[in-house]
């Protein structure tokens, strides 16, 4: 019985090292993820751009999972060099389609990030103001698995868009515009991610600031105007001030002229 229990030591502890050797990639879970989608000019076509990054301290190889609705179709994807940004070989993957949703299965070799792209039929944009130029960009996303951050993005129209909405920030610039996003942390596995970002035409933000930017100073002069110091050297408050003085000094030499008025008379009443 010993001898048994020794030999399946060794066999176990055998194939162990065979693993190893042979580069067998443990499942990695998700860092960050990002998401970038771009509608294709004067096209109901969007392509989906999609970056996963695993920590630095995972050995590769490793393979991490991600899913998407199903109706993505699968372009290609890559690895890429978490430090440098540098891209590097076609990473190998395989796909487990299920009723709504599609798992990908990525195992990064060279880099601890991957770039994985996608067609899907259809467009991010609905025009919400036809009058204002206004589009509304959505997309909803269930991640499955728990991550540190989240990122989804739209390239804007064309580039007489910017993207507007409440945590909505610049990304950055592609081939084909810029890039506005939100970007949410700790969210939780299997729990429904819904964005929504409005863009509207650079020209009605910049008059809209500079509505706001008039307004602002025309309240910060009224509060200036309002202070007993600005209004003693302003216009009105050095001509209020002479005119009070000017009746102050009538006003003074008003009573001394009834106080010599009646001086006489209080003289002629005198007995002497």
């Amino acid at each position: 019985m010993r001898n048994i229990r020794v030999v399946l030591f060794l066999t176990v502890l055998f194939c162990s090292l065979m693993i190893t050797a042979s580069g067998f990639a443990l499942e990695a879970n998700l860092q960050h993820m990002q998401i970038i989608l771009l509608n294709l000019e004067n096209t109901d076509k969007t392509t989906v751009t999609v970056n996963g990054v695993i920590s630095e301290d995972i050995a590769l190889p490793a393979t991490v999972r991600f899913s998407l609705p199903n109706g993505f179709v699968f372009a290609e994807v890559v690895e890429f060099d978490t430090v440098t940004g540098d891209r590097l070989s076609d990473a190998s993957y395989s796909a487990d389609v299920s009723e709504n949703s599609t798992v990908y299965l990525v195992t990064l070799s060279e880099g601890h990030g991957f770039t994985a792209g996608f067609d899907l039929d259809g467009s991010v944009f609905e025009q919400a103001d036809e009058m204002a130029g206004v589009y509304l960009a959505s997309f909803m996303f269930m991640p499955s698995e728990d991550l540190e951050s989240l990122t989804i993005g739209f390239v804007a129209p064309n580039r007489e868009y910017i993207g507007a909405g409440t945590d909505v920030i610049f990304l950055g610039e592609a081939d084909d515009g810029e890039v506005y996003g939100i970007i949410r942390e700790d969210v939780k596995k299997g729990e429904m991610q819904d964005f929504v970002i409005a863009f509207t035409l650079r020209s009605n933000r910049d008059a809209a600031l500079a509505e706001q930017a008039a307004a602002e100073a025309a309240a910060a002069e009224l509060a200036k105007q309002q202070t007993f110091g600005y209004w003693i050297t302003s216009p009105t408050g050095l001509i209020t001030i002479g005119l009070s003085s000017a009746l102050i000094i009538s006003f003074g030499a008003f009573i001394l002229l009834i106080r010599k008025q009646r001086k006489p008379v209080s003289d002629a009443s005198n007995p002497e």
